[in-house]
């Protein structure tokens, strides 16, 4: 299912869109996931099982906002007969190198297969020496720098 890693990237491109206007990282209305419908199960996939939470990132001399984004499997457990991966996304301000503009860079992680991190063991990504990580048992799904953009 790949609802919830789209619906992450929405919201990372929404802030790396709206931070150059509005020069502030935003946080999201948590929301928690729940059981689908009977109407979702026989008209298309459900979209209820995940949950999307925010929470304020690290801030140092490097990185000048954050914030960090999860989407999480809070419902439909059995019913899926397997359990739905976990994400994690952040998007940094960073200082453009040798200027005094800003820019964004954004990363999503997808928990690997089998890795079974569970929710309080999964680390945000890190900004470290002008590069972004995905934290351990999990991998790279999506990345922008917009300072490389051609939008």
């Amino acid at each position: 299912m790949l609802q919830a890693e789209e619906n992450l990237k929405i919201i990372l491109q929404e802030q790396e869109t709206n931070f150059p206007k509005e020069k502030i990282l935003s946080l999201i209305t948590n929301k928690v996931g729940k059981e689908p419908s009977l109407t979702d199960w026989v008209f298309g996939e459900p979209t209820t099982c995940y949950g999307y939470y925010s929470a304020p990132g690290d801030t140092n001399k490097n990185v000048v906002d954050s914030v960090y984004y999860y989407a999480f499997q809070d419902a439909c457990k059995g019913q899926w007969g397997f359990r739905l991966n976990l994400y994690v996304g952040a998007v940094f301000a960073v200082p453009i190198p040798g200027s005094k503009q800003l820019k964004t860079i954004s990363i999503l992680c997808k928990e690997n297969q089998l890795a079974y991190v569970s929710r309080k063991d999964l680390s945000p990504p890190q900004y470290k020496n002008g590069l972004l990580s995905c934290p351990s048992k999990t991998h790279q799904v999506y990345f922008h720098d917009s300072s490389s953009s051609t939008k």
